[in-house]
């Protein structure tokens, strides 16, 4: 909660309940992604993390932050407030994972505001931790069809609690991943998603393995292998 504020902040009052972001930029001004204050895809590797790297944490009970770095949330959310920064990895995710749908003309999952929705298509989340758990929500309220698959046999309290969102929770102990595709893959879809296409691979007894160029997708085709292409773009190819 804000204590106090400085002359120059103008966003913030004491009161606020906020929530502060880990990640800060470089200081190296060729670093276009920092400049742009989107420090997560920072090109130099200098980038700083309260409590991770190069800098102290939060463990404290007062501490000093500028005024960008802090994100105020409502007072509903007090108990559960914490939980917004790991919440970001989802949302970037996500944030990151339309605008790659959008370049697939076969995909059309639109809801009725325009906005794309999951509805129709399959999501795996692996593993049962903090930020898999809030992945698997995120995807959940975008309409996926979400699966979490992690180590520990169920009951246990992450499987009741995932479960309780309406997700499958599968442990790799009851279902090797030769079985966790049989269990999620769709194939009227004919691969969507790349867990899909290494999913299809498995099935018909085959390995995927990346192709890095165009040209080593011509010398596959050209030794009589199958090749699923996944980026029409040969950016990463299957």
């Amino acid at each position: 909660m804000i204590t106090e504020v400085g002359n120059k902040v103008e966003g913030l009052k004491p009161g606020d309940l906020v929530v502060p972001s880990v990640r800060r930029p470089c200081s190296e001004p060729h670093c276009a992604p920092c400049q742009a204050d989107l420090q997560d895809f920072c090109a130099t590797g200098d980038f700083v993390e309260r409590g991770i790297k190069m800098s102290h944490g939060f463990m404290t009970e007062f501490y000093t932050e500028r005024e960008k770095y802090l994100h105020v949330v409502p007072p509903s959310l007090r108990d559960v407030a914490v939980l917004v920064e790991p919440l970001t990895i989802a949302e970037k995710a996500m944030a990151q994972v339309w605008p790659i749908q959008t370049r697939l003309p076969w995909v059309k999952h639109h809801h009725e505001n325009g906005k794309p929705s999951g509805r129709g298509l399959n999501a795996v989340v692996l593993g049962a931790g903090p930020v898999g758990i809030l992945g698997a929500m995120k995807l959940k309220a975008e309409g996926f069809n979400t699966f979490v698959y992690s180590r520990s046999q169920a009951p246990n309290p992450k499987a009741s609690l995932v479960e309780s969102l309406g997700i499958p929770y599968i442990s790799a102990l009851d279902a090797p991943l030769e079985a966790l595709a049989e269990r999620v893959y769709t194939p009227e879809r004919r691969g969507t998603l790349q867990s899909d296409i290494l999913a299809a691979a498995r099935r018909e007894g085959r390995l995927a393995v990346p192709l890095g160029s165009l040209r080593d997708v011509m010398a596959e085709l050209a030794a009589g292998r199958p090749v699923i292409v996944q980026d029409t773009g040969f950016g990463k190819v299957l």
